[in-house]
């Protein structure tokens, strides 16, 4: 009859949920796989053994009191620098820019990198992307998502410079450009969150790193 059939004919509101189900089936898919890519990768991965860059290392993380266990891994490609991981953290770093920076401007990059990790940048970086995913149809949790991990470099590189003190951010600056200018590929591997970023994100952030003041009590509690 023709009750029977329009029972059987899904509604608009059930159109709609289907619809939704598999666009978020869909970005899961996607981040399933990335994933499945970072582990392929993570089995190229060596545990650096350098004596000059682990005391480096070991020096950075006490500089910054860092409690969390984290691995400093060496990769054969020109992805990163770039921190993995949520709760068994990883610092990945190339191997040419491992042979190429000094200890001087090592200490810099990684100091960058453990800021992500006491920040917990990878688990809010997931969150959002995540958040995204369940609003796939909406444009604004997309462009919430850019700005966010735009406005995260700036942040860190803040977060670095303060600790600093503010007289190194010449000597910062000049570091992330030669790390820039080293690496024809200079992004994260997927579901990590790395040093550098586009072009336009990297002209702001040079920007702020030249024209960075310590902030005062005032312009605390202003922002």
């Amino acid at each position: 009859s023709r009750e029977e059939f329009h029972a059987l004919v899904p509604t608009t509101g059930q159109w709609l949920a289907m619809a939704w189900l598999t666009g978020v089936f869909a970005l899961l898919t996607r981040q399933g796989w990335l994933h499945m890519q970072l582990g392929r990768q993570r089995r190229t991965w060596r545990e650096v053994s350098d004596l000059v860059v682990c005391d480096v290392f070991r020096r950075c993380r006490q500089e910054l009191g860092m409690g969390r266990s984290v691995r400093l891994w060496m990769t054969t490609g020109r992805n990163g620098p770039a921190t993995s991981g949520v709760f068994r953290v990883s610092i990945l770093v190339p191997e040419g820019l491992l042979s190429s920076l000094p200890p001087d401007e090592l200490r810099l990059v990684l100091l960058h990198e453990l800021t992500h990790v006491r920040r917990w940048d990878v688990l809010v970086d997931r969150v959002a992307a995540l958040l995204a995913t369940l609003h796939w149809f909406n444009p604004v949790a997309w462009l919430a998502l850019v700005c966010m991990r735009r406005e995260r470099e700036l942040a860190c590189d803040a977060a670095v410079l303060r600790h600093l003190g503010g007289h190194e951010s010449c000597r910062y600056g000049h570091t992330l450009l030669k790390v820039a200018q080293q690496l024809s590929a200079p992004f994260p591997p997927p579901g990590a969150v790395g040093v550098l970023g586009k072009d336009r994100s990297l002209v702001r952030r040079f920007h702020m790193i030249a024209t960075y003041r310590k902030p005062t009590a005032a312009g605390k509690v202003l922002g």
